[in-house]
C-alpha cells in the first residue's frame, strides 16, 4: 500500500517518517520524498496514529482521491517510459491529461508539492532510470538506445544522462563492463 506525504524535503524527513513507523509497528517496503510503501494495508487505528505523529512533525498525508492521481500519475509516466513505440513527438501534457482526465498545471502542482519535483523532471528521471538498465541489460549501443528512447538526437540524451547522474552513459558502461586486461593475472 502507497501512501504519499506532503512536505518531505530531504533525508532526514526520510529517517524521521522510517522513526514514527517503527513506532507505530507499521512495517515498510520504503520510504522516499514524499511517498511510503508499507507492506500491508493499514488499519484505521494505525491511520489516525500516523495522522497524528505525521502532523506533530510538520508533515501531512494525501488524501485518497490526491493518493488516486498519484497513483495514476506513476502508472502513467512508468507506462510511457517502458513503452518504446510512443510518438516521440508526444506531449507529455496531453498525455497525462488523456490518461488522469485533469489538467497538467493542477497535476503538476500536486505532484510537485509531494514529491519535490515537476512532472518533467519526474518523467526524464524515469527515462534515465531505464537508459541506465538498457546499459546494463539491453547489450544496444547509444544510438539505438537513444532511438528506442525517443531522444531526437544522441547529443540530447548525452546531456540528459550526464545533468541527472553526473556522469556520461560511456563511463557508466566502462564502470559496469570493465575490460580486462589480458596481461593481468586474474587468480
Amino acid at each position: 500500500m502507497k501512501l504519499y506525504v506532503k512536505n518531505m524535503v530531504c533525508n532526514r524527513c526520510i529517517t524521521t517518517i522510517k522513526e514514527i513507523l517503527q513506532n507505530i509497528k507499521l512495517h515498510y517496503f520504503s520510504v522516499q520524498i514524499g511517498e511510503i510503501d508499507l507492506h500491508a494495508v493499514i488499519l484505521p487505528h494505525q491511520q489516525n496514529r500516523l495522522f497524528s505523529e505525521l502532523q506533530k512533525k510538520g508533515f501531512e498525508l494525501v488524501n485518497f482521491e490526491e493518493t488516486k492521481i498519484m497513483n495514476k500519475i506513476h502508472e502513467s509516466i512508468h507506462a510511457l517510459v517502458h513503452n518504446t513505440t510512443e510518438n516521440p513527438n508526444f506531449n507529455l501534457s496531453i498525455y497525462l491529461f488523456e490518461s488522469t482526465r485533469i489538467n497538467y498545471h493542477t497535476l503538476n502542482d500536486l505532484f510537485a508539492d509531494i514529491k519535490g519535483i515537476s512532472l518533467e523532471q519526474y518523467f526524464t528521471c524515469n527515462k534515465i532510470d531505464r537508459v541506465i538498465y538498457m546499459i546494463k541489460s539491453d547489450g544496444l549501443n547509444l544510438t539505438q538506445i537513444a532511438q528506442k528512447m525517443n531522444y531526437p538526437h544522441i547529443s540530447h540524451l548525452l546531456d540528459q544522462f550526464k545533468e541527472n547522474t553526473g556522469l556520461s552513459p560511456i563511463i557508466l558502461r566502462s564502470i559496469l563492463f570493465p575490460k580486462i586486461n589480458k596481461s593481468q593475472n586474474l587468480h
